[in-house]
């Protein structure tokens, strides 16, 4: 059968519950997500955005290398593991950007990731509202008879698919939030990335944090920047520079700089 039959018959199977879909590889196809629209009967689209940052450091550390994006590592896409989540995170969220201009306000709902580990309740009653459904609080218990949310893989010893880290959960966890600024200490995210970032309401880096990054971004490649970078850095983050960052560069950039430095000393 089609899948737009199959799809129906699994609603006929639910009776009077909800067929809800959370397939996050969908967004990666505009055509796929597009495929809703027209198979559907005013479906509700719930979007959930999480701070780029925190998809990256997720992504990294369930090793979701190995079951998306394996196609991508080829000799002529030649991308690691952060650039290849960084790419997907850009990619899924332009694809659902363009398919919600074309869904009436009505039938959207934006949940940010934050929003519902620091504020649990007060998200899930909103989105309860836009899905016309009464509140229950045992909705705010996920973790809950783990063995009956249909978290099992395919077969008895297969990888579950969804959530690879769902069984270490005890509960909702809000110190979760910000847990990559732990992994990550530079600003290494693409211009086109804060743009659509900034539009969640996430904010540029700003500070030491995102002038270091500035720095491993034209590493390698130019070097007039770096003296007016290293410029806004304290003594202290300078010397820490000197001794780690710098100590990665080629002889090329590093050589040129050096002299750029002795010649503003003598100045």
């Amino acid at each position: 059968m089609t899948t737009k039959q199959f799809y129906n018959l699994m609603q006929d199977w639910l009776g009077s519950r909800t067929l809800v879909d959370k397939t996050p590889y969908y967004s990666l196809d505009m055509k796929t997500l597009e495929r809703a629209e027209v198979d559907f009967e005013n479906p509700v689209c719930i979007h959930l955005v999480r701070h780029p940052y925190g998809m990256i450091a997720s992504y990294e550390q369930a090793k979701l290398a190995l079951l998306l994006g394996r196609q991508y590592y080829t000799d002529k896409l030649p991308f690691s593991e952060r650039e290849l989540a960084e790419l997907i995170w850009i990619v899924c969220q332009q694809n659902i950007l363009r398919l919600l201009e074309h869904v009436p306000e009505d039938r959207q709902c934006c949940i940010k990731f934050e929003d519902l580990v620091n504020n649990p309740q007060t998200t899930v009653e909103y989105l309860c509202q836009s899905l016309n459904l009464d509140f229950q609080p045992e909705m705010l218990q996920p973790y809950k008879e783990k063995k009956q949310r249909m978290t099992d893989g395919i077969h008895t010893a297969s990888r579950m698919i969804g959530d690879v880290k769902f069984n270490e959960h005890k509960g909702i966890n809000a110190e979760v939030t910000d847990r990559w600024k732990s992994y990550y200490k530079t600003d290494f995210l693409g211009d086109i990335t804060w743009q659509i970032a900034d539009s969640f309401g996430y904010q540029r880096i700003q500070g030491e944090w995102n002038i270091i990054g500035k720095i491993d971004r034209v590493r390698e490649k130019s070097t007039k920047q770096l003296p007016t970078i290293l410029d806004q850095l304290s003594d202290e983050k300078v010397d820490h520079l000197l001794s780690t960052k710098l100590g990665q560069l080629s002889d090329e950039v590093v050589e040129p700089l050096l002299e750029d430095m002795k010649e503003k000393d003598k100045k």
